[in-house]
């Protein structure tokens, strides 16, 4: 790409404003416009004396480590922001978006002849006023810095030149960026490479020389000699003579340089971000009192001599407004040229008292009112030079007015009240004038003190954001009511020493009843507290493996008060009333009250602290709220040649389509992987890349179930370890629990952390160490429980190439803590978790990549949380009940502050509809960006194509036979899911018969891929017993036609291979019943080697397995038991789970070879009549699924068999 194609979106204002040579690696620094705003386009060109790949490190590096902070929590606009990157024949170009800031340098260095009003105010730092303005931008970069520090990075090239700052007198004190990131480097970590010398020969470069540049930067801006700083031979008097500061001013420019500490008994060497912010914010305040003893007049210009066209419905012309009340008043009307009597009429509406409204933009914009008597002021900054863009605070400007306060204002602590005699009135004329003048007499205090009285400035959130805010919290708040409610209260008639171990004590419990428990049960709309602690009791199968724990409340309070209790077993007295007993290691507490818990109160507790602290996380992530909120209008879309032939190749065309996008598309990326399209392949290849450019990236992969995780860990591994084995390995990181040999459970990262210290220990430094008292230590901790080796962990943590980890689990807490950050956050199932589960990783990188398929399996309990949140009136129930709860840990910032404790119905409506979008946040982010394809294609046409697409579809399967995956594209895919052409090509040649050897009496002998052996629709057939039995969920007739199914199938007397099987249902009763009839048969003589030529899946002890439990499986052969067939008269009651399209679509989804459904056919079609004929949008699913089927059918790509073909009755229907 040739530089003149770059620049055509570009109007080039000023070349090299750094006036570097052109023969060294440093870039040129070009001014830019491009549609009315500035960017800063940074250029390292090729030339003969360059190296050309130090040149494109250089380049690379900066880029990255922008990427890296970008995704920084907290990170605001500390950071200049990048937006594109190109590589071309001219070198390599980097644009910057800096808002119209400049480097500090080029202003200070620019020569001008403009009055000392008019001129920067860097070039004014002696006034204490501009000052205060001064260090409060130098805290911005003391903020940069630490982020910097906390990723381990250093900057080491601090100066005017990494500086950003307003070309122009800006009304925005947020003024300073940091940039020049080209020679930073990240500090050395846990590593197995040998490490080498960094930067010019014999310099250190440590954390505290960021501090010592910093020092010397502000010397220089303060035009300070810096040898005569360094020297302790000039006392601070001197300074504070020579130079106008303040002692305060002089000991932290000091204390930078490491001359002296920044207080008192403190190591110098040890000087951090918060300890410099802490002694900023004091010279700040020093610097604001002397100021506001000094200055007292808070001085208004007024403009009414020209009539002006931006009036609104309710913001009018000031003149006009006045005009009007005059008139009202006295029937007199002035005219614009009566300035005195204006004057007069704004002295008098703001002489009691006024009121200073003050609302703070995203960007730190001031949105200001003033209230006087009969009008509300619009204020802003005054412009003194119509010929300059420059504007200030020093006085306030209004041309327009209100009659009544906007909504906008109400609701929030954001006004003061104002000492009128303080307040002086000037026309627009007058104000110029004497700004212009420079006349310091008049002794006017800037509004922008004001501003900061209110203390609201520094909250950057918009209304975007906080509907945001306020949605994951209405979901978060229902999760919490589902947990207490999940509390159940019980009274306790008995306790008693165990027969066999007098230390422990058995309790016995009965139910209580509890309104306002009862209460909370009707509001969830789920059964009462007895009846669902009755099946949980019931439907454990292991009570003796299921932990409960005791507690005396149910509002999480004195959780580190609870007892553990153990299930001893249940009765029935003669009343008819359920006692359970539980066993304790320790006696009856004298509480009054007794609650269970079928689980850890404390396990419970974190979880639900965990998700509180990532709302306030994100609350401070303005970048990712605004990528969540308007993702299109965040995207950005490099034009980089993405050089990965290699990698390509052993892609398939939609994954290389994926791929590229991927790689080019910042911040943030969705990809939809239906079933079978390899999404893991996917994963391998973009790691394989991530590395194969950087090898020193970092990289989090997140899923939702530990068996991806390991899944993950396992492909992406053995990939990148085949891939680099010539070079040092990575260091891995598992978060999460493994199996020992001996069964313990041991924590993997745990586990590295011991290879690391036995590795130490053996090591020529530990045995020639002389420390004996170290050396013991160290040792000691080989043997000490993993909290001993906490800080090593962290350490490995974040020294770590590739971190494995659970979406929800508490090591992602703990990065977010340790402030840990990766180059690129990878989450795979992102549809089977909560938007506020998602976050985290999400908080964790700039570079983000969500898969997954809402077309599959939803986030747990997802149906009954939006129930929830669309109902307003349960939804204002569970907010008053969960407000109650005086446990402050499980609250974010929104609800300490009982933000939902007084909202209208109309407000709580609003947040539930919005909740209910974010419960599945991946699926509501991709169905929003197809709208905007929708709308897209209006307006351009069909053949027009998003550049800023946030979401992708992987749409070629190598999973299914065709036949099925045909069903599976109609279905659910709209017919996007195609079949890889050489898996088409192998399933429709290969003779999956063979390979099964079934013998020539079988009747699945010569069947298609698809089968269904229909069972008797129990409504059309008189005295069939063929449907559901007890216990609830269960089918025996269906269960008995699944053995028969594996007699058939086990005739194969020497299968080619072990073939995997699964036997699935979305029911687990029906699940428990078939794995309980095929272990009754295996005991019989004729049976006993039943199943032996099958293995059950991957990752899978057994062959009989629940749908839920099985997203992500497959197997050569699945079988399905679908188990509703009934008379029931609405949908939900008679398919129950056959109704829900996804639990359908992973059902019918797992099959390589074989699919074979038993259920009732009729059934499913009776209702698909019905769906059809009552045009039901929700379950139009079924007869897509029927339509298709029959059509298969017909085709005889399906085999329909009656369910007694065992017997030789059977007929098989292929048409």
């Amino acid at each position: 790409m040739s530089e003149n194609k770059l620049f055509d979106n570009y109007e080039i204002i000023e070349r090299n404003l750094l006036k570097t040579e052109s023969n060294r690696n440093i870039p040129e620094v070009i001014l830019t416009l491009k549609d009315g705003e500035s960017y800063i386009i940074k250029h390292w060109p090729r030339n003969t004396s360059s190296d050309e790949q130090v040149l494109e490190s250089i380049w690379q590096h900066e880029l990255r480590q922008l990427q890296r902070l970008k995704g920084y929590p907290g990170v605001g606009d500390y950071i200049v922001n990048p937006v594109e990157s190109k590589k071309t024949n001219e070198g390599y170009y980097l644009v910057l978006n800096s808002d119209g800031r400049v480097p500090t340098s080029y202003l200070l260095n620019k020569r001008t002849l403009s009055l000392p009003r008019k001129s920067h105010w860097l070039t004014r730092l002696k006034d204490p006023a501009v000052r205060i303005r001064f260090w409060k931008n130098i805290c911005r970069i003391t903020n940069a810095i630490g982020l910097l520090h906390a990723q381990g990075l250093l900057h080491r090239h601090l100066d005017e030149n990494s500086i950003l700052t307003y070309d122009y007198e800006s009304d925005d004190y947020n003024d300073f960026q940091l940039t020049g990131f080209e020679w930073s480097i990240r500090m050395p970590t846990l590593t197995r490479a040998k490490i080498e010398p960094v930067g010019e020969h014999g310099k250190i470069s440590t954390f505290a020389t960021d501090w010592i540049d910093l020092g010397i930067l502000i010397a220089n801006f303060l035009k300070i000699d810096i040898n005569e700083i360094k020297s302790l031979q000039f006392p601070a008097e001197y300074f504070i003579s020579k130079y106008d500061l303040t002692i305060s001013e002089v000991a932290i420019i000091r204390s930078l340089l490491g001359i002296q500490p920044i207080q008192q008994n403190a190591i110098k060497e040890l000087l951090g971000e918060k300890d410099i912010l802490q002694f900023l914010d004091g010279i700040i305040d020093e610097l604001t009192e002397f100021y506001k003893k000094t200055k007292t007049i808070h001085g208004l210009a007024i403009n009414t001599k020209y009539e002006q066209s931006d009036n609104t419905k309710d913001k009018k012309e000031l003149f006009h407004c006045i005009q009007k009340i005059i008139f009202e008043k006295s029937e007199f009307t002035i005219s614009r040229d009566d300035s005195d009597i204006i004057k007069s009429f704004v002295s008098e509406d703001l002489s009691d008292s006024p009121v200073l409204f003050v609302n703070t933009s995203e960007h730190n914009r001031y949105d200001v009112v003033l209230k006087g008597k009969e009008l509300f002021y619009v204020l802003t900054p005054f412009q003194p030079d119509h010929r300059t863009s420059d504007k200030t605070w020093d006085l306030g400007y209004s041309q327009y007015a209100y009659l009544e306060l906007p909504n906008r204002f109400f609701g929030k602590d954001n006004y003061i009240e104002l000492n009128s005699n303080n307040i002086s009135c000037y026309t627009h004329y007058e104000a110029r004038k004497f700004l212009n003048s420079n006349d310091n007499s008049l002794s006017l205090l800037s509004w922008e003190m004001i501003f900061k009285d209110i203390g609201k400035t520094k909250n950057k959130r918009n209304e975007e954001h906080l509907r945001l805010l306020e949605g994951l919290t209405a979901v978060h708040i229902t999760n919490i009511a589902y947990a207490k409610a999940e509390i159940f209260p019980v009274e306790n008639i008995s306790e008693e020493s165990e027969p066999d171990n007098i230390s422990s004590w058995i309790f016995k419990f009965i139910p209580k009843f509890d309104e306002t428990t009862e209460e909370l049960s009707k509001s969830l709309s789920i059964d009462s507290p007895s009846v669902r602690l009755e099946k949980i009791i019931n439907s454990s199968e292991n009570n003796d493996k299921v932990s409960w724990s005791l507690v005396d409340n149910n509002d999480f309070s004195r959780v580190d008060e609870e007892i553990l209790l153990e299930f001893y077993g249940y009765e029935t007295d003669q009343d008819n009333q359920e006692i359970y007993s539980f066993i304790s290691k320790k006696p009856l507490p004298e509480w009054r009250n007794f609650y269970i818990v079928p689980d850890s109160i404390e396990g419970t507790l974190r979880q639900i602290t965990r998700h509180a602290n990532t709302l306030d996380m994100l609350e401070n992530h303005i970048e990712l709220m605004n990528v969540i909120t308007s993702p299109n209008s965040n995207l950005t879309v490099s034009n980089e040649d993405i050089i990965a032939k290699d990698i390509m190749d052993s892609l398939d065309e939609s994954k290389q389509r994926v791929f590229t996008k991927v790689l080019s598309t910042l911040p943030m990326n969705l990809v939809q992987g239906p079933p079978g399209v390899g999404k893991t392949h996917l994963v391998k290849a973009i790691s394989k890349f991530i590395f194969k450019e950087e090898p020193n990236s970092r990289i989090l992969f997140t899923a939702q179930s530990h068996a991806t995780v390991q899944h993950l860990y396992h492909e992406v591994v053995k990939d990148l370890l085949t891939e680099n084995k010539h070079t040092n390995d990575p260091i891995i990181i598992r978060c999460n629990k493994i199996s020992g040999e001996d069964n313990i459970i041991l924590n993997s990262a745990d586990e590295t952390g011991l290879e690391y210290l036995r590795k130490f220990v053996e090591s020529p430094l530990y045995k020639n160490s002389s420390n004996q008292s170290l050396k013991s230590n160290i040792s000691s901790l080989l043997k000490a429980p993993p909290v001993k080796r906490y800080p090593l962990i962290n350490q490995l943590i974040k020294s770590a190439s590739l971190i494995f980890a659970t979406t929800n689990s508490d090591y992602v807490e703990r990065m977010i803590k340790e402030r840990a950050q990766f180059d690129w956050s990878i989450m795979e199932e992102s549809g089977k978790v909560t938007g506020i589960e998602l976050i985290s990783p999400l908080l964790l990188s700039y570079r983000r990549l969500m898969i997954g398929d809402h077309n599959q399996l939803p986030p747990y309990r997802s149906i009954e949380l939006r129930n929830i949140l669309t109902n307003n009136t349960k939804l204002k129930n569970t907010f008053e009940e969960v407000d109650s709860i005086s446990n402050f840990k499980l609250k974010n910032e929104l609800m300490r502050n009982s933000h939902f404790s007084s909202i209208t119905d109309d407000q709580a409506r609003e947040i539930g509809l919005r909740a209910a979008k974010y419960v599945n946040l991946f699926e509501s982010l991709i169905i929003d960006d197809e709208r905007q394809d929708v709308m897209y294609e209006k307006i351009k046409g069909k053949d027009y194509k998003r550049n800023n697409k946030l979401s992708s579809m992987l749409s070629v399967q190598h999973r299914m036979h065709p036949h099925i995956a045909e069903v599976i594209s109609n279905v659910f895919y709209n017919n996007k899911l195609v079949t890889d052409k050489d898996k088409e090509r192998k399933y429709l040649t290969e003779d999956f018969q063979s390979v099964l050897n079934l013998k020539e009496e079988s009747h699945l002998t010569n069947t298609p891929a698809l089968v269904w052996i229909s069972q008797p629709d129990v409504q059309k057939t008189k005295g069939n017993r063929a449907g559901e039995h007890t216990p609830i969920w269960s089918n025996e007739s269906e269960c008995k036609a699944i053995i028969d199914i594996l007699k058939d199938l086990d005739k194969n007397s020497n299968p080619t291979k072990k073939i995997k099987l699964a036997i699935l249902s979305p029911y687990s009763n029906q699940v428990k019943l078939i794995s309980k009839h095929i272990e009754i048969e295996k005991k019989k003589n004729q049976f006993k080697t039943l199943l032996n030529n099958y293995i059950p899946p991957d990752d899978n002890d057994g062959y009989c397995l629940t749908v839920d439990s099985f997203q992500g499986g497959e197997a050569d052969i699945v079988l399905i038991s679908l188990v509703r067939n009934n008379g029931k008269s609405t949908i939900k009651s008679a398919l129950g789970f056959l109704s829900d399209q996804r639990r359908i679509n992973v059902l019918l989804s797992r099959a390589k070879y074989k699919l074979i459904i038993v259920g009732s056919y009729e059934l499913l079609k009776a209702w698909s009549n019905r769906i059809s004929r009552e045009n039901s949008k929700e379950y139009d699913f079924i007869p897509r699924l029927t339509d298709k089927l029959d059509l298969s059918l017909n085709e005889r790509k399906l085999s329909l068999i009656t369910s007694n073909f065992i017997t030789n009755k059977g007929n098989k229907n292929e048409k």
